[in-house]
């Protein structure tokens, strides 16, 4: 995942913006939006562009629809608030809040007319009037017109985003041209393919009693035991209904049917044939959706289990114990996909939105009463705790981090998670008492280490050994053998790559557009680096094969040439938007001040800091500073926006 991120570094940005901020604008308002604000209640401003004021409930949205794109894309769970920040996401989350409001301002300001019918042929594009196979929906849109009563927010709200859109097309417009050559290079590039070797370079960290002290005096809090909090909650299920098929299938399969067959005839994920998963070990920090597997014997069907693109339907066939004693199962799976429209998790989310700004005015166990939801309990918990009583195992790191830090008493917050959102409080709250430091010494020393390894002269000092062992050593297993002070060792390839190919799934954490670049004009035996790791290390690389298609294999790949047009575009328009939008920023900002409380942000992800603001001051001269809650004139919104007229085929 991180490696796609860092190929796209430069468009992923863009990503975000143009699939979660857009769908967030038309279900939430905009930044400025005066409606978004008296909504919030006591709703805190993160951020402030100019005079116009970003709210921590839409700083915790976007950040929420960023962790749900990057979960999707990678088919796993929801990534906490506190690896969203070690990826990047969370400052990049700020950014894009900024440019948003920097892009509203700027279309504002430029005016451009978009008419009611260009509004309404937006409206009928939405996913949320499409079925399954993205064919429009008459009727769903016919009944989402007349529910509607005041058609001007819906209207000013899509103008603007439509205007921004256009904006930046129009920027974007340069990279939509194409050359056969650029083709051709992107082809033998994407199939050429390489196997390796590698090795960590890591210039060694000597640890002294004296660092461990100052480490310790000067930052006490790392090692104060967890605070341990009591809360109380409501939650609304984000997931799916368990789809009839599904049913049926635990049905036939307890009634004694073949599963492997029923996987070949249900399961929405036939691949290995009958869903046969092999041998592996009980794992119970395995993922939530798996543990039921594990409580299952030989022969057992289990209920189906809410996953992350779906509900399973486990079969253990055969159990063992291994050379360990840890007991291992041999097991099947069925997965039937299921999952809420866009619109249902929207609307789901919303509804936890209006009942924390409820709650905050009239208590948490009114507002549920009145919703007709139950408010939970949970037991004591800290940071370390894994299982938290009436909270979905799933969700358990969302909601305790979203809550450890918090302070305050019977304060209402909303948190979102992958299966549930939850409108929570904390009721009870006992501070940690500080571990000696006989006790935490360890840990004092990997802090040390790792604060020392963050430090920029000990990425040069890094580098400088590892340019060091490449001039001086012919391959990698050589730097092994002579240097063992390093504790280094080489790991290689097991199957070829491409630059398409992410490596994780080789448990190498780099690069694969990187390694291209460096292998793509070196001999095999070739030692090349340092090479920047994806969790922030250094390797040397060394060029095992490559394997370069010939021109006149190009013709077989010609499905792939309309794709690679289509990327390069993609790419080319994301650069020229990017670089459109870093312009307007220093542009705009060397004339308005950003001011971002980051105080609250690090209270968001879970961090304790002391509280900081950063301000990028006004300049003299023009302020530039429009808001985006701008008037009807401005906007060329009408005074009463008129409904859409009905779409034919409504039945």
């Amino acid at each position: 995942m991180q490696e796609w991120m860092r190929k796209h570094r430069r468009l992923f940005f863009i990503v975000i913006f143009l699939f979660i901020g857009v769908p967030m604008v038309f279900f939430f308002g905009l930044p400025s939006s005066g409606r978004s604000r008296r909504a919030a209640g006591e709703d805190r401003e993160v951020i402030q562009v100019g005079n116009v004021p970003i709210q921590e409930s839409e700083f915790r949205r976007q950040l929420d629809a960023t962790a749900r794109m990057i979960a999707q894309m990678q088919g796993g769970e929801r990534p906490s608030n506190e690896e969203l920040e070690r990826m990047g996401m969370v400052t990049r989350v700020t950014d894009q809040l900024v440019n948003s409001t920097l892009l509203t301002m700027e279309t504002q300001s430029r005016n451009l007319p978009i008419s009611d019918a260009i509004v309404q042929e937006q409206l009928r594009g939405l996913d949320m009037f499409k079925d399954e196979n993205g064919k429009f929906m008459p009727a769903a849109y016919n009944e989402w017109v007349q529910s509607v009563r005041d058609w001007t927010p819906i209207y000013e709200d899509m103008r603007k985003e439509i205007a921004r859109n256009v904006l930046l097309r129009i920027a974007g417009a340069p990279g939509r041209r194409v050359s056969k050559t650029q083709v051709d290079e992107e082809l033998i590039a994407d199939h050429t393919r390489f196997t390796a070797k590698f090795l960590k370079v890591e210039a060694p960290v000597g640890v002294t009693d004296e660092m461990i002290q100052k480490e310790y005096s000067e930052h006490p809090e790392r090692y104060r035991k967890s605070p341990t909090i009591t809360a109380e909650f409501l939650a609304i299920s984000l997931l799916p209904p368990v789809p009839q098929k599904a049913l049926d299938a635990v049905a036939r399969a307890r009634a004694g049917e073949d599963f492997a067959a029923l996987v070949n005839e249900l399961s929405d994920l036939k691949i290995p044939e009958g869903g046969d998963q092999g041998w592996r070990p009980v794992d119970p920090d395995a993922p939530a959706h798996l543990q039921p597997l594990f409580a299952l014997k030989p022969g057992e069907v289990s209920d189906p289990v809410a996953g992350p693109t779906g509900y399973f339907i486990y079969k253990v066939d055969e159990e063992r114990m291994n050379d360990q004693g840890q007991r291992e199962i041999k097991w099947r799976q069925i997965l039937i996909n299921a999952e809420l429209t866009e619109a249902e998790l929207s609307e789901r989310r919303a509804r936890a939105q209006s009942l924390e700004t409820e709650a905050k005015q009239i208590g948490l166990l009114q507002a549920a009463a009145n919703a007709g939801l139950e408010v939970r309990r949970t037991n004591p918990f800290t940071q370390e705790t894994q299982n938290i009583e009436n909270v979905d195992r799933v969700d358990v790191p969302q909601f305790r981090s979203a809550l450890i830090s918090e302070k305050e008493m019977n304060v209402p917050r909303t948190i979102p998670a992958r299966n549930n959102v939850y409108v929570a409080q904390v009721v009870e709250r006992a501070e940690g008492e500080l571990r000696p430091l006989e006790e935490v010494r360890e840990d004092v020393a990997r802090n040390v280490i790792a604060a020392r390894k963050q430090e920029d002269s000990y990425r040069e000092e890094t580098r400088a050994l590892a340019n060091q062992l490449k001039k001086e050593y012919s391959s990698l297993d050589e730097i092994v053998v002579k240097r063992p002070d390093l504790g280094a060792e080489v790991k290689a390839t097991s199957t070829p790559f491409s630059r398409r190919d992410p490596l994780y799934n080789q448990q190498l954490f780099l690069d694969s557009m990187q390694l291209y670049q460096e292998f793509k004009d070196v001999e095999p035996g070739t030692i090349v680096g340092p090479v920047n790791g994806l969790l922030g290390d250094m390797w040397l690389a060394q060029l095992v094969e490559k394997q370069v298609p010939q021109a006149a294999d190009l013709a077989q790949f010609a499905d792939e040439r309309k794709q690679i047009v289509d990327r390069l575009k993609q790419t080319e328009e994301g650069n020229y938007v990017n670089d459109y939008i870093q312009h307007l920023r220093r542009q705009r900002l060397a004339s308005m001040p950003l001011t971002v409380q980051q105080d609250i942000i690090d209270e968001i992800i879970g961090k304790d800091r002391q509280n900081t603001t950063e301000e990028t001051p006004a300049e003299t001269g023009d302020t530039a500073q429009e808001s985006p809650a701008a008037s009807d004139a401005e906007t060329g919104s009408n005074t009463s926006a008129p409904a859409p007229a009905a779409a034919e085929g409504s039945q």
